[in-house]
């Protein structure tokens, strides 16, 4: 018995040394925490470091403008350079009654190593089958009675020889069986590669243009008619500096006068493209 009490008060002692040193260890309960002397980043310093991460990008802009063919060419031997001509070309367009116009203005962008694509068209319906034209198998060609006049008495005697027909000859024209549509306006695509510094630009263009120049005639009757078409193409590849402008190519319209809708007189179409600085 009294070997058991003295052996509790040292298992006692004994307990409370091993918990003590754990306690210790242990915050105060409610402390506050340490405060972060670390230097954080602002929203705009993430956004910029975000930024330097994305693909280089550039905003390419499209200008066609149109003057007679004399005197673009006048225009292109006086101003080699292409800024200015280009300058030239926006004078002239601030000048009253100028022959100088701009015809389109087109800006797509652009992500480097990418190809865009642009098209601005309406959509024109044309048929491509036609039904033959029918007569009927059975047709009587008879004058029209002459009208009934009482107060003449005697009416004028009839001719022998009959006359001919009065009335035109029946017929079902042809009609259209099959409708397609041509889409009339611009396409452009572009694909579009930045230096390492961003200060040139290599483009890869391909612009195309579908106008509508009027309906043709296909039968001697004017029964069948057809639209006709303009098609303008280009295709190139460009080296230019950013920020400023350059001459890709023309793109004129036919110059057959005997073309229906055609202009009487040649006219041309320069086509100036400029990249923008990249962001």
């Amino acid at each position: 018995m009294t070997a058991k009490r003295l052996f509790q008060p040292l298992l006692l002692a004994a307990c409370l040394t091993t918990a003590l040193p754990a306690f210790a260890q242990q915050p105060a309960p409610h402390a506050a925490p340490a405060a972060n002397t670390t230097p954080q980043p602002t929203e705009v310093d993430a956004l910029g470091n975000e930024a330097t991460i994305l693909p280089i990008e550039g905003l390419v802009r499209l200008e066609v403008f149109s003057l007679p063919q004399e005197t673009s060419r006048t225009a292109t031997r006086k101003f080699p350079k292409h800024s200015d001509l280009y300058d030239w070309l926006g004078a002239e367009l601030e000048k009253e009654n100028s022959t100088v116009k701009l015809e389109r203005l087109m800006v797509l962008r652009v992500r480097g190593g990418q190809k865009s694509k642009l098209e601005e068209i309406d959509e024109y319906p044309t048929a491509t089958g036609f039904s033959l034209p029918q007569i009927p198998q059975s047709f009587t060609l008879t004058a029209p009675a002459p009208p009934q006049n009482p107060e003449n008495q005697n009416p004028p005697a009839q001719s022998a020889t009959p006359a001919g027909p009065t009335l035109p000859w029946p017929s079902v024209p042809p009609l259209p069986t099959n409708i397609t549509f041509v889409k009339t306006g611009w396409t452009t695509e572009i694909e579009l590669t930045f230096s390492e510094d961003g200060k040139v630009a290599d483009l890869n263009l391909a612009p195309e243009f579908v106008g509508l120049l009027g309906l043709e005639s296909h039968d001697p009757a004017g029964a069948v008619r057809q639209p006709l078409f303009e098609t303008s193409k280009l295709s190139a590849q460009i080296i230019t500096q950013t920020g400023k402008p350059t001459l890709a190519g023309t793109l004129n319209p036919p110059v057959d006068p005997a073309t229906p809708g055609c202009p009487m007189e040649p006219v041309n179409r320069l086509l100036f493209i400029t990249v923008t600085d990249p962001r």
